[in-house]
């Protein structure tokens, strides 16, 4: 398919998903959790191709403020190293990671969300074995290894983590390098 078409097929299943994130929202109520406004962020920003780290960061500012948030009330992790250099730590063997954290155990909605996000047109690759360069640690309640296309694979990643002010739940996708895709 042309990359037009599957920009389009993202931007409608990104659509979807935001529709199903605003329905729970208006359902409860109250204003968009933390937790709510990071997983949505995520499902907004964290698959598109081509952005820098900046251009990351304003588009999840800028869903959050259309939630009705301000800032960016949650850590973002975010590197392309294929489009500009980073002083972040990289995860060896990839080159590009997109990583909400937000406080407390929010495990079951984020995993929810991203098989959701991974359901939707485009569908984001094909399951495939966990890649050598990942394995679950403490803390993980999901992680796959997703083919993406012939030449690229990425892990998707949703886990808790002890840090200094207490548990928070993290979601992630890295891209892994070409040469990376060797399976456990």
């Amino acid at each position: 398919m042309t990359r037009a078409l599957w920009s389009v097929l993202h931007a409608v299943g990104a659509a979807l998903f935001l529709i199903l994130i605003a329905a729970r929202i208006a359902q409860a109520g109250s204003p968009p959790s933390t937790a709510d406004l990071a997983i949505g962020a995520f499902a907004e920003t964290c698959t598109v191709r081509g952005l820098t780290a900046a251009e990351a960061e304003d588009r999840m500012r800028a869903y959050v403020a259309a939630q009705g948030g301000a800032g960016l009330p949650f850590a973002l992790d975010f590197y392309d190293i294929t489009l500009e250099p980073t002083d972040r730590p990289v995860t060896p063997g990839t080159d590009r990671r997109c990583e909400v954290a937000f406080p407390g155990n929010h495990t079951r909605p984020a995993t929810e969300a991203l098989v959701a996000l991974m359901e939707r047109p485009p569908v984001f690759g094909q399951a495939i074995p966990l890649p050598i360069t990942h394995s679950p640690v403490s803390g993980t309640a999901f992680i796959e290894g997703r083919q993406l296309n012939p030449r690229v694979a990425a892990v998707v990643h949703v886990g808790t983590r002890r840090t200094e002010a207490g548990l928070e739940t993290f979601l992630n996708v890295e891209r892994l390098r070409p040469s990376q895709t060797d399976q456990n």
